[in-house]
């Protein structure tokens, strides 16, 4: 099975940085191989108005959600540059939101971190566990 195009949730936590080199290392050998790289910014759906009242607050949210994606290329090997695209998923609940991606888009493989940053004690995080029962493509945990 050729694995092409891989999905790599990422928060900044160990777990995450581990989960994206442990991409990179199976996208290294085969050049048709491309990682995504998303984050997810915990926004809650609003009404117009309060999107409005909370855009400041929103704002810095989706800054926050950019600079965890830049601190991802410390972990991806400049080989792979230009193969990675980064991105930035909205919603309340962030293994909703990879799950939906997940089935929408046509990916070989997820790699996720076990545990992200909420700092459940839990051999599997609820992030983790939410994806690898939603989907229906390979999933690999990375501790």
């Amino acid at each position: 099975m050729l694995i092409n195009n891989i999905l790599v949730p990422y928060d900044g936590s160990d777990c995450a940085k581990h989960a994206l080199e442990l991409a990179c290392d199976i996208a290294l050998p085969n050049p048709d191989s491309r990682i995504e790289v998303v984050t997810v910014v915990p926004a809650p759906h609003l009404s117009e108005k309060a999107t409005e009242e909370f855009a400041e607050v929103l704002d810095l949210m989706d800054q926050h959600g950019k600079e965890i994606l830049e601190t991802a290329f410390d972990c991806i090997d400049p080989d792979l540059n230009d193969r990675v695209e980064t991105f930035i998923l909205k919603g309340p609940k962030p293994g909703n939101e990879i799950v939906k991606l997940a089935n929408e888009k046509s990916y070989d493989l997820i790699v996720i971190g076990s545990r992200g940053l909420s700092g459940m004690k839990e051999y599997l995080g609820s992030v983790s566990h939410k994806v690898l029962n939603g989907v229906s493509v390979p999933v690999m945990i990375a501790r």
